[in-house]
């Protein structure tokens, strides 16, 4: 800064660094009164902020008014040829009523050009609008308004409802506020009602998702202890931390995809200070419909990396019991619960809640080989179980809930098999199956592991059966890597 800069007021600095920017882009500084003839407002109200303008009598009997707008003085006092764009820039003061205040505020106008609010569903005139600002030079603002859902009559009443779709009844949908599809999500959101009803410290925190996420319920039973950032994963997190930090017990509900954008903020602002936050993630695993930017691949793995528990229910009664359980004053510090889009598997649903962190879904006599996974997942997993076993190659089927970090006991267990195959709609890198091979190599277990996960981030749009086709998620897929270590292991002996 030069010393004669240090003698002016902040407000000059920033005047004089904005005079120069505009001039040297070939702007103009326009300058004018205070104050116009009251007509000219007047006849433009529609143009203006307020319909408050502050009038007084001139010395010649013209009804003047101080000028509560500086771009419609532009247009009426430059004169501008019709071949060329006249170049201007302003830094003037304009009067306007303060709301509520009875009073009126001088505010200083530094310009470029604000345009709209222009219709977003008229077409011809956006795109009119915006090759218009393509041929003006310099900085310009561009208000479009839209409405969500717009053309179909359920969307516009309904938007939360209609955020996402794929195939619907085209004769309408239930309210999304009273009767949604039943889900993960709408399960996980009237529970989280109930644990809200009996701990008043519980409160609930989504980022522009709460149908999404089910929250819905929540808000409307307890609208105090409810919170929508919006569109601020980042701040939704430490939002969290700061409620916690004064007793709070803030749910934080976002889906999988999304999270990652907190996650500078689950390191330093929820984990290193261990603060009292539960993650709710949704949509957790592969996720159809969506597309490709919404698979959830990576929560399990980005958390398991600093150490915080992470707990996968494969079905409404085990999300029932642990999210019951990781809402308890037993319980402390930084925690998470994910689950997948849409509900249950039909198949899953008839394996009960044992309440223990893992269990055998399926064992049999000398058995050596195991197949171990999570959520949805242990689907093909028991698939696979089925014809290894059908063509005596015996494997038994774990189940785990608690992901990480291991109890002793899980791996003691595990350790007691040649062949440990671990599948898991997640990165393979970091993933839980990269945390299980380490920890079994460091007991010393000399058995083959393989580990069957998602090797690429691009994904598909497509359905869940698809997408572990392609990632060798699938049953048949899982069958052949078993079979393929058996045969290595005998051509090895």
């Amino acid at each position: 800064m030069k010393p004669e800069e240090m003698l002016l007021k902040k407000e000059e600095r920033v005047s004089f660094s904005l005079r120069a920017l505009f001039e040297q882009y070939g702007y103009r500084k326009f300058k004018m009164s205070k104050f116009e003839e009251y007509d000219f407002y007047a006849e433009n109200r529609s143009f203006l902020h307020s319909e408050a303008i502050l009038t007084f009598t001139g010395l010649d009997g013209k009804l003047l008014a101080l000028k509560p707008d500086v771009t419609l003085s532009i247009v009426k006092n430059t004169k501008g040829s019709r071949d060329a764009a006249e170049r201007v820039y302003y830094n003037e003061n304009v009067y306007r009523a303060r709301k509520g205040a009875g009073e009126y505020k001088e505010i200083m106008q530094v310009g470029f050009e604000y345009i709209g609010p222009v219709d977003g569903h008229n077409v011809e005139e956006l795109e009119r609008t915006l090759r218009s600002i393509y041929q003006r030079p310099g900085p310009h603002f561009l208000h479009i308004v839209t409405k969500k859902g717009k053309g179909y009559q359920p969307a516009e009443i309904n938007p939360g409802n209609y955020h996402g779709v794929s195939a619907f009844d085209p004769d309408g949908m239930p309210d999304p506020e009273v009767a949604p599809k039943e889900s993960f999500s709408t399960v996980f959101g009237k529970l989280l009602v109930q644990e809200g009803t009996q701990n008043p410290k519980l409160c609930a925190i989504t980022a522009a998702m709460k149908y999404g996420t089910g929250l819905q319920f929540f808000a409307h039973r307890h609208p105090q202890r409810f919170f929508d950032v919006g569109m601020a994963e980042q701040h939704a997190v430490t939002f969290a931390a700061g409620l916690a930090s004064q007793g709070m017990l803030p749910v934080v509900c976002i889906y999988s995809t999304f999270l990652q954008r907190s996650y500078d903020q689950i390191i330093h602002d929820v984990n290193l200070l261990k603060e009292n936050v539960v993650f709710a993630i949704d949509r957790a695993g592969f996720v159809p419909a969506d597309g490709e930017t919404h698979q959830g691949i990576y929560d399990a793995a980005f958390l398991s990396q600093i150490g915080i528990p992470v707990y996968a229910p494969s079905n409404y009664e085990e999300l029932q019991y642990w999210l019951h359980y990781l809402l308890q004053d037993t319980v402390s510090g930084p925690r998470a619960i994910r689950y997948p889009r849409g509900g249950e598997s039909a198949k899953l649903a008839q394996y009960p809640c044992t309440k223990r962190e893992y269990d055998f879904l399926y064992e049999t006599p000398g058995a050596e080989i195991l197949l171990v996974s999570y959520a949805d997942e242990l689907e093909d997993i028991l698939e696979a179980a089925n014809q290894l076993n059908a063509a005596s190659q015996n494997a038994d089927v774990l189940r785990l809930v608690k992901l990480y970090p291991f109890t002793d006991k899980l791996i003691d267990t595990v350790s007691k098999y040649i062949i440990v195959l671990f599948a898991e709609e997640c990165v393979a890198a970091g993933g839980i199956g990269e945390h299980l091979a380490y920890a079994l190599q460091q007991k010393g277990w000399n058995g083959r592991f393989l580990h069957c996960a998602v090797h690429t981030a691009c994904l598909p749009h497509a359905t869940v059966p698809q997408i572990k086709q392609c990632t060798g998620l699938d049953a048949a897929d899982l069958v052949q890597a078993v079979r393929s270590a058996l045969t290595k292991g005998e051509n090895e002996l």
